[in-house]
C-alpha cells in the first residue's frame, strides 16, 4: 500500500488525474522464485516505483500537460466535452508508450553486460511514438538512455536488467502484437509491468478499494465468496487507465469499474440487467430484496413516451406496490451503476440477491 492515495475530488493538474488509477494500483512488492536474486527484482521494483512518483509530481518532465484539473461529470460522453476528451487521450497516448516501450523493451529487447537494447523498428511496428522527453525522463532519474537510428540503448547493472526482463516475461503475453479482442491481453499485461507486478496476480487490488473508500480490508470477501458458491468466478481486467475487478456469472455479475476522466471514479455496478421488465411483472411474488433493488435501480417513469418508439410499441413502464405506494418503475432506464456513498450492507444484500 505505499503509493496508494486517498480519493480525490481534484488534483493539481489534469495528468496527475490520469495517473491516479497507476498509483492506486500499484503493488506491495511480492518477489518470485526465479534464478533473478530477491535483491535485483527489489532494486528494479524501486525504480518502477521512483519513475510512477516522479512522473505523478513532476508530469512536465515526462512532456505531460500541467493544465488545471478537470474531469467529466458521471454518465457524460466525451462528444459533449470534444476538446477536453482529446486531451485526455493524448496525455494517455503518451504515458501508455512509455509504459509500452520500457515493457517491450524487457520482453523481447536483448541483454548485453550493463545494456539492454531493443530495435526502434520494432517500437515503430506497434505504432508508438518515441518523444525526446521519454529519453531525458529516464536520464534524469537515473537510468541512462541513448536512441540511435536503429536502437533504443538502456544502461543498468546487469542484475538489474535481468529483473526487468523477468517482470516483463511474467507480466506480458508472448506475442506483443496481439489485436485479438482489440489487444486486450497486452494493455492489461502493460499495466501489470508499470504496477511492478513480479507475482502477476492483482488480487491485492480489492484490498486497495476497500483501503481507499474507508471500508474494512476484506469488506466484500463475504459477498464474493457467496456468489462463488452460485458458480460465479472473480475476473480482474483492463488497462493503464480502465480497471475492472468483478465477480462474474453467466448472465450477469458485480463490477467495481475505475474511470479516471470523471468526477466520481469508481463505479460500483451490475454488469447486465435482462430480464428487469420479466421481474418488475412478476413483482408480487419476487423476494423484499429484489423487490427493494428493483425499486431503488429502476427509473420512475415521467411520460417520455421514449420506451414505445414513438409510438410503435408499448409502454414498458410497470405500475407496482411497494410498501403500500404505488410507484410506475420504467425497465428502460434501470441504472446499473452507483457509487462509494451507496456501498453498505442493505445495498450488496439487495444487488447480489
Amino acid at each position: 500500500m505505499l503509493l496508494n492515495p486517498p480519493l480525490q475530488k481534484n488534483y493539481d493538474n489534469v495528468s496527475q488525474r490520469v495517473l491516479s488509477g497507476l498509483l492506486i494500483a500499484f503493488s506491495e512488492f511480492n518477489p518470485i522464485k526465479s534464478d533473478i536474486s530477491i535483491e535485483a527484482q527489489k532494486k528494479f521494483y524501486d525504480i518502477m516505483k521512483n519513475i510512477l512518483l516522479t512522473m505523478y509530481n513532476n508530469p512536465e518532465k515526462i512532456g505531460l500537460p500541467v493544465s488545471k484539473d478537470d474531469y467529466f461529470k458521471a454518465f457524460m460522453c466525451g462528444n459533449q466535452r470534444p476538446d477536453f476528451d482529446k486531451m485526455l487521450k493524448e496525455i494517455r497516448v503518451c504515458i501508455n508508450d512509455f509504459f509500452r516501450i520500457l515493457c517491450f523493451a524487457g520482453k523481447i529487447g536483448t541483454i548485453k553486460e550493463n545494456s539492454l537494447t531493443i530495435d526502434v523498428k520494432t517500437i515503430k511496428n506497434v505504432k508508438i511514438k518515441i518523444k525526446n522527453e521519454y529519453t531525458t525522463f529516464l536520464n534524469s532519474i537515473g537510468i541512462p538512455t541513448s536512441v540511435t537510428k536503429e536502437h533504443i540503448i538502456f544502461m543498468l547493472e546487469n542484475k538489474i536488467l535481468k529483473a526487468w526482463q523477468l517482470l516483463a516475461n511474467v507480466t506480458l503475453p508472448k506475442d506483443i502484437y496481439d489485436k485479438s479482442d482489440y489487444g486486450k491481453p497486452v494493455s492489461f499485461g502493460v499495466l501489470k509491468f508499470a504496477c511492478a507486478l513480479f507475482s502477476n496476480d492483482l488480487n491485492y487490488y480489492q484490498n486497495n478499494i476497500e483501503l481507499i473508500h474507508g471500508l474494512p480490508i476484506g469488506y466484500f470477501t463475504p459477498y464474493i465468496n457467496d456468489l462463488k458458491k452460485h458458480g460465479f468466478y472473480k475476473d480482474i481486467s483492463g488497462d493503464l487507465f480502465s480497471i475492472n475487478f468483478s465477480i462474474m456469472g453467466k448472465i450477469s455479475g458485480f463490477a467495481i469499474q475505475f474511470h479516471d476522466r470523471f468526477d466520481e471514479q469508481f463505479y460500483f455496478m451490475a454488469y447486465n440487467c435482462k430480464g428487469v421488465k420479466a421481474m418488475l411483472a412478476d413483482f408480487n411474488n419476487l423476494s423484499t430484496p429484489i423487490k427493494n433493488y428493483l425499486v431503488f435501480s429502476c427509473g420512475k417513469c415521467n411520460s417520455c413516451m421514449g420506451c414505445t418508439k414513438g409510438g410503435k410499441s408499448k409502454i414498458f413502464t410497470m405500475n407496482v406496490k411497494h410498501n403500500k405506494q404505488n410507484i410506475a418503475l420504467c425497465p428502460q432506464f434501470n441504472r446499473r451503476e452507483w457509487f462509494a456513498k451507496d456501498i453498505n450492507e442493505h445495498f450488496m444484500l439487495n444487488l447480489i440477491e
